[in-house]
């Protein structure tokens, strides 16, 4: 496994595996203790809350190798491609208990995602329902294809209509972004491995 898996790096990808997207505890946690010493602190934690149970389970070697081998990187704040822009999450109300800035971010492809997200250039966003419609599906993928050509499309990483979505950017051959609010091994589930393509931002 690289050696750039290391202190502060690593214990951000650790807790993007065990800990939801949008929690404004463990946000503030990590910009006054440190990733680091937050992780190790779970580790060490004998409480019996999901966190610290998710991290005595968590195999964070075998994981990080397997991101390598899918050719997945991790983009955390301070990195040239870390969208600015998130970090104006840490300064809005908590809307059903979620706020913050995530605390990294994972990204495959060639295309840099600081400049896909540069607040200068124009993007689009399709997003829907999960239990989608075929129309729906079909509708989602062709506005997809026929936008990409002119934008980078942008959305979750849910089944039905977001999925649509991305298989739409693929044909358009230009740059698509998926987001996820869960852990990070939820991030793409076997059923849809196929939307990725070569050219996903």
């Amino acid at each position: 496994m690289s050696g750039r898996w290391s202190g502060e790096r690593r214990a951000r990808a650790a807790l993007t595996f065990i800990c939801e997207a949008g929690k404004p505890d463990l946000a503030q946690l990590v910009r006054q203790q440190g990733a680091e010493e937050v992780w190790q602190s779970l580790l060490a934690s004998q409480e019996q809350g999901a966190w610290p149970k998710r991290a005595r389970r968590l195999e964070i070697d075998q994981l990080l190798a397997a991101a390598e081998r899918c050719g997945a990187r991790l983009i955390m704040p301070g990195d040239g491609e870390w969208p600015e822009r998130l970090d104006g999450l840490d300064h809005v109300e908590p809307l059903n208990g979620m706020a913050g800035s995530p605390i990294a971010l994972w990204a495959v492809g060639p295309r840099d995602l600081g400049e896909l997200c540069q607040s200068r250039l124009p993007a689009v966003a399709i997003v829907g329902a999960r239990a989608a419609t075929h129309y729906g599906c079909d509708s989602a993928n062709e506005l997809a294809a026929q936008l990409a050509g002119q934008f980078p499309v942008i959305s979750g990483g849910a089944y039905g209509i977001d999925a649509a979505a991305h298989r739409g950017g693929v044909v358009g051959g230009r740059a698509h972004c998926g987001g996820h609010g869960g852990r990070a091994g939820r991030v793409v589930s076997a059923g849809q491995q196929p939307v990725a393509g070569p050219d996903r931002g």
